[in-house]
């Protein structure tokens, strides 16, 4: 069985280290043209994809083996990777793909389990191609950003996905009680990630990596990345192996949840539960009745067609 990683809330109801900050494609502060978009994207979209890993994780549940799928960013040229901790802390095995399809086994090293990030490293007998380290503390908000992943697990060519959109909120407190994790410095985005685009970079327009993509909300489309200088604070941690304990949640914080939706989000929630429960319920009678009458009396029934 497959599983792509993804922290998904139930509003569907019921995804040496090089520090250098360099400009690579000369990001300016005024706002671009259609077409001067279009061009800086492309640029952008063959850039990333060569430091963005795809994450294969095996692990054996009640003695199934079974393979999960997340995203991952090369952030050295001697081979460590981040990606969020809800996509490798079960896993027994974790496999690394690069864009050009040679993969590693990947050694988990330190991981925050509650504000949801993680360390890899693999052993690439050549240097490997990294993001640079970007500045996730002066963001605005209406910043043109872009992100890399493996939406639903590999494609035949390897390729991550490409994404972009803009800044929708900085800072923000987005608790996940399901899955107990905690994101209390969360970069909020209107990019439409999906699962297993869950451990993958978000980027600037420069090509620096601002932080990694984790949560989802889909019934508002909003999408929730771990800033880069949280994880940055803690990389010798991590890079020794240790385990960090995290910030946990206030009671305010567990309500504050409210505060990332919005009226008309509730309406749409309330519309998908009532669509379901029709569909189960009176549509599911509806389509018996339907199937009997034709075979027993066969002639059409006005109100079931």
């Amino acid at each position: 069985m497959q599983k792509s990683f993804l922290i998904i809330l139930f509003l569907s109801l019921l995804g040496g280290l090089g520090l250098s900050a360099s400009p690579l494609f000369g990001q300016s502060k005024k706002e671009f043209s259609p077409l001067e978009l279009e061009k800086k994207l492309q640029k952008i979209a063959v850039y990333g994809r060569k430091r963005t890993v795809l994450i294969t994780v095996s692990l054996y549940m009640h003695g199934t083996l079974r393979r999960g799928y997340g995203s991952g960013a090369i952030i050295s040229k001697d081979g460590y990777i981040l990606t969020c901790a809800h996509v490798v802390e079960l896993g027994n095995r974790i496999q690394v793909t690069l864009w050009n399809g040679k993969s590693y086994t990947a050694k988990k090293l330190g991981l925050n389990p509650v504000q949801d990030f993680a360390l890899l490293k693999i052993k690439s007998p050549q240097p490997l191609p990294y993001f640079p380290i970007g500045n996730s503390q002066k963001l605005k908000l209406g910043q043109w950003v872009v992100a890399f992943g493996h939406p639903g697990g590999p494609y035949k060519d390897l390729k991550p996905a490409v994404s972009c959109g803009r800044i929708t909120g900085l800072r923000r407190k987005l608790y996940l009680r399901q899955n107990k994790k905690f994101y209390n410095q969360a970069i909020r985005t209107d990019i439409p990630i999906f699962m297993g685009n869950s451990g993958g970079p978000l980027i600037d327009l420069n090509g620096n990596l601002i932080g990694i993509n984790g949560a989802i909300i889909f019934i508002n489309k909003n999408s929730y990345a771990i800033p880069i200088h949280q994880i940055m604070a803690k990389i010798e941690a991590l890079k020794k192996g240790n385990r960090i304990a995290g910030v946990l949640p206030s009671l305010k914080d567990q309500v504050d949840i409210r505060k990332e939706i919005r009226p008309g989000d509730m309406k749409r929630i309330y519309l998908r539960l009532w669509r379901s429960f029709y569909d189960m319920t009176i549509g599911r009678a509806l389509r018996f009745i339907k199937k009997w009458w034709k075979k027993i009396f066969s002639p059409k029934l006005p109100f079931l067609e």
